[in-house]
């Protein structure tokens, strides 16, 4: 009669390579995809803006004015359409309503993406933003 003995486990060694292999992964994994999230999150800024743009020159087109009321663009509340920003519109570069705007979208939650905090869009096309590398 012989009697077998079967391992049925990892070893040590397996245990912590394994647990190595998965620091590594996530180590460049999570930086990546906090990356994306910070992309994601200044294209609502973006999208917000083109769009408060677009109604703005809709509305200069049959008011002869542009607007500082968001209602007056279609809008029920100030944000943008996924929530991060908080939106606005004042007098543009020519500092009078009926001939030039600046739209602006401030961020809300400030630890999301505080090095592009505020975006700007004005009439004349002009972006600009809290830091160079946003737009």
């Amino acid at each position: 009669m012989r009697i077998i003995f079967v391992n049925k486990g990892f070893s040590l060694i397996e245990l912590v390579v394994a647990i190595a292999i998965v620091g590594i992964i996530a180590a460049i994994a999570i930086p990546s995809y906090q990356g994306s999230m910070r992309k994601a999150i200044r294209s609502d800024a973006k999208a917000a803006l083109m769009d408060v743009a677009a109604r703005q020159e809709r509305f200069f087109t049959e008011n002869n004015s542009y607007t500082v009321t968001l209602s007056n663009l279609g809008y029920t509340g100030s944000n943008s359409p996924e929530g991060y920003y908080s939106l606005t519109a004042v007098a543009g570069p020519t500092g009078n309503i009926t001939t030039s705007f600046t739209a602006s979208a401030s961020l809300i939650a400030s630890g999301n993406d505080s090095s592009c905090s505020l975006f700007r869009l004005s009439s004349n096309g002009a972006k600009s933003a809290t830091s160079s590398s946003c737009w």
